[in-house]
């Protein structure tokens, strides 16, 4: 069966296929769930998110700001 039909979540396949000679293959293919999946979950959590929750977010989103342009003191 063509990888393209593999299903990577299946406990038995990433037992397999994980090991020390494919690794970085394995991380890399992770690494594009994370960038395809993320954002979608997180557009989501936001919208769904209490007044308290999204006065949260909002620090967040401000002291990442902070850190990112160094002006964090």
């Amino acid at each position: 069966m063509p990888t393209i039909h593999w299903n990577f979540l299946d406990q038995d396949l990433l037992k397999w296929w994980m090991n020390r000679d494919n690794l970085s293959q394995v991380v890399e293919h992770f690494h594009i769930v994370r960038l395809v999946i993320e954002p979608q979950v997180c557009f989501l959590a936001a919208q769904n998110a209490t007044q308290k929750q999204k006065k949260q977010l909002l620090q967040i989103i401000d002291e990442m700001y902070l850190l990112k342009t160094g002006k964090n003191g």
